[in-house]
C-alpha cells in the first residue's frame, strides 16, 4: 500500500521529537515515567526510594542510550538535551527532584566530554542548596584517537553500580567500588570489513588488521594505558555494534572477537554484545574490564528492568569445554544393554562365532537339498553321501 494514497503524514512520521519518543519508552516500559518539565525519565515512585540514587543524562541522540538505562538495577534518571547538552540549571532542577524525600545522597553519571561542564556546575550548586550529598562520577574509557561522543563503558558502570543501589550499599560504600573499577574499564575501536558472498548474497564478516594494534596497548606492559591483562585475570567484555549488521553476521563478529581475544591470553568470563550506542556502519567497538572482585561479576549478573539491558546475551566461553555435544537421537543406535551372566573372552568368542557361523552354513546346504531332493529310490544313496560331506566340511573347518 502506498503511504501517500493512505493519508498519513509521512513529514509526521519523520519528525518525531524527543519527548515523543520518551513517551513511547514509557508506554512499552511501565517502570519508568516522564516528568512534565525538560526531557527527564525517571523511575515509577522515584520519590518513596530511600537509598543512593543514579542521575544521568546528555544529549539525546538518536539511541536514547541514557533513557532506556533506567530502571531497576540501574539507573534512577536521566535528562537528555534536543541538540545539545541539558543545562546546569535543568540538571540541577532535576537533582532537587530526586533529593524529596528521604534519600542517602545522589550520584551523577557522566561522560568526560563536553557534558561534563553543565553536569558538574550543577552538581557544586546542589552541594550547597540540597541537604544531600551529591558527587559526580566521570568515565572516561575511549581511548582512541577518534573519540566518540558515548562510550559503552558507561553502560557496564551504571549496571554495577544500580545492582549495588538495589543491594541497599551506602553511599561510600559506592564511591569506593567505583574509584576500584573506574581505571580498569577501556573501550577501543572494532573496525570490520563485510562483502556479500554466497549465492543468497549474505553479508561475509571479517575482523581488519588493525585489530591487534588497537588492543595491543591494552596487554603491552610498556604502554602508558595499560590494563596489564593476563589469562589468570577475570575480563568481562561488551561488544557494541551497529544496527544495519545483521544478526548471522553480527554472531560471526562475536566469535573473531572471542577467538582473538583468545590469542591474546585473555580470560573472558562474561561477554555481552548488542547495540548499546550508535555505531557507525562498517564499525563497531570493543569494551574491556579486568574484574579483580568477583562480586562484580554478581552485580553484572544482577536482576535489572531497564530496557537497554533486557536485549544482551551473555555467554560464558569456556576454552577447555567443547561447544559441540552429540545429540540424544543420534546417540540411541548406539546405547548398548548391559547383559547379564557369564563373559566370554576373545578366543571363547571367536569359537563360538564360527560355530555358529558353521550351522548356518548347514542349515544353508540342506535347504538348498530339499529343493532338489531325489525320488524314494535314491534318498538313501543321497542322504549317506550328504552325511560324509557335512563330515568331511566339519573335520577341513576344525582342522
Amino acid at each position: 500500500m502506498d503511504i501517500a494514497s493512505s493519508g498519513l503524514n509521512v513529514q509526521a512520521i519523520e519528525a518525531v521529537s524527543l519527548r515523543e519518543a520518551l513517551l513511547a519508552l514509557t508506554a512499552i516500559n511501565h517502570d519508568i515515567v516522564v516528568l512534565d518539565y525538560g526531557n527527564v525519565v525517571v523511575r515509577r515512585g522515584y520519590t518513596n526510594l530511600s537509598g543512593v540514587k543514579l542521575l544521568s543524562g546528555g544529549v539525546g541522540g538518536t539511541d536514547l542510550s541514557h533513557a532506556i538505562c533506567v530502571g531497576k538495577g540501574m539507573l534512577t534518571a536521566a535528562i537528555l538535551g534536543e541538540e545539545a547538552a541539558p543545562s546546569s540549571r535543568q540538571i540541577l532542577h532535576t537533582i532537587k527532584e530526586l533529593n524529596v524525600g528521604e534519600n542517602s545522597g545522589i550520584f551523577v553519571i557522566t561522560q568526560a566530554n563536553s557534558d561534563m561542564f553543565n553536569f558538574g556546575l550543577a552538581v557544586e550548586r546542589a552541594n550547597a542548596d540540597c541537604r544531600t550529598r551529591v558527587k559526580l562520577l566521570s568515565i572516561d574509557d575511549d581511548r582512541s584517537a577518534k573519540r566518540e561522543r558515548y562510550s559503552c563503558g558507561f553502560i557496564l558502570l551504571t549496571k554495577i553500580l544500580g545492582a549495588l543501589v538495589e543491594k541497599g550499599a551506602m553511599f561510600d560504600d559506592i564511591w569506593k567500588c567505583y574509584k576500584s573499577i573506574i581505571d580498569l574499564i577501556l573501550t577501543v575501536p572494532l573496525n570490520y570489513l563485510d562483502q556479500e558472498t554466497g549465492p543468497r548474497r549474505r553479508k561475509s564478516i571479517k575482523i581488519t588488521v588493525d585489530f591487534d594494534k588497537h588492543v595491543k596497548h591494552v596487554i603491552d606492559d610498556q604502554s602508558q594505558q595499560n590494563l596489564s591483562l593476563h589469562p589468570s585475570i577475570p575480563t568481562v567484555a561488551l561488544i557494541n555494534t551497529s544496527k544495519s549488521l545483521e544478526r548471522i553476521a553480527e554472531l560471526g563478529l562475536v566469535t573473531q572477537v572471542i577467538d582473538r581475544l583468545r590469542q591474546l591470553g585473555i580470560c573472558i568470563v562474561r561477554m555481552y554484545y548488542g547495540n548499546f550506542v550508535t555505531a557507525a556502519p562498517g564499525s563497531a567497538s570493543l569494551t574491556i574490564m579486568k574484574v579483580y572482585d568477583l562480586k562484580v561479576i554478581e552485580y553484572l549478573d544482577a536482576p535489572c528492568d531497564a530496557s537497554g539491558w533486557h536485549h544482551v546475551v551473555q555467554v560464558l566461553p569456556e576454552i577447555t569445554t567443547k561447544n559441540e555435544i552429540p545429540g540424544v537421537l543420534a546417540c540411541q543406535g548406539k546405547q548398548h544393554v548391559a547383559l547379564k551372566g557369564p563373559k566370554l573372552g576373545e578366543k571363547q568368542t571367536n569359537i563360538c562365532r564360527k560355530a555358529i557361523q558353521f550351522a548356518c552354513d548347514a542349515l544353508i546346504s540342506c535347504e538348498l537339498v530339499s529343493k532338489t531332493w531325489p525320488t524314494t529310490s535314491t534318498k538313501e544313496s543321497t542322504t549317506r553321501n550328504y552325511r560324509s560331506t557335512v563330515r568331511i566340511r566339519f573335520s577341513r573347518k576344525w582342522a
